[in-house]
């Protein structure tokens, strides 16, 4: 078991990396339930989050981040744990199936895809696997529906299983090239250029340049980052 303690954090220190959550968005009935029991005082768990390589990742606790900005706070009680990415992954993966919000079953494809893409369908000896059965019953999760997705999704791994005929179809990649946040990130760049292009307005341009500026002493402040390499991306 991994040994954890509750730390008092910056909200603005702690990444929220999609990778880490297999829902498709934030509720936005949750966060205001929870930002009215923040609100009347009321104390709630501490949300889960990961040290990763040294970058404190959010793993449990989306809908109160989001409740406990809304109500302008700046800190979070967070309950801390040292993990490798593959552990932090499957972590937030799980978390999600055991409190929360019903998954819908596209989120719950997401759940099995971390499990097998963070190794949990490997058996205990080296080169084996796990039976569909027992992959169906830490997933909670009919066998049969465990099997169908392997098929589509990892069709390679499903081939050394064995126990089926099937034609693959090549299956997902287990990293992308360019990252969802990176792509993101690029696309919310250009619409801000052509909106600075857009007037010619100098006292305009200069509040686009101010909130650029503010926002990038806020990420540079957070230290969770670091140079980019010449050849990154």
């Amino acid at each position: 078991m991994m040994k954890s303690e509750v730390r008092t954090l910056s909200i603005n220190a702690i990444a929220r990396d999609i990778k880490y959550q297999v829902r498709k968005k934030v509720h936005p009935q949750t966060v205001e339930q929870y930002r009215l029991v923040y609100k009347s005082g009321k104390a709630m768990p501490p949300v889960k989050v990961a040290l990763v390589d040294g970058v404190y990742v959010l793993v449990d606790g989306w809908h109160r981040m989001a409740a406990l900005e809304r109500n302008g706070h700046e800190m979070v009680e967070a309950e801390v744990s040292e993990m490798s990415r593959d552990e932090a992954r499957w972590y937030a993966a799980k978390a999600n199936t055991e409190h929360g919000l019903p998954l819908k079953r596209s989120e719950k494809r997401e759940v099995f895809r971390a499990y097998v893409r963070t190794n949990q369908h490997l058996g205990k000896r080296k080169g084996t696997f796990k039976s569909y059965r027992d992959m169906g019953a830490e997933l909670g999760y009919p066998f049969g529906t465990v099997r169908t997705w392997m098929m589509k999704d990892f069709p390679k791994t499903a081939r050394k299983i064995g126990g089926h005929d099937f034609e693959g179809t090549g299956g997902l990649p287990d990293r992308p090239e360019v990252s969802d946040a990176l792509r993101h990130s690029a696309d919310a760049l250009e619409q801000l250029t052509r909106a600075f292009q857009s007037t010619s307005d100098a006292r305009e341009r200069g509040a686009i340049i101010d909130m650029i500026e503010t926002d990038l002493a806020k990420m540079k402040g957070s230290g969770n980052w670091a140079e980019k390499e010449p050849d990154d991306f």
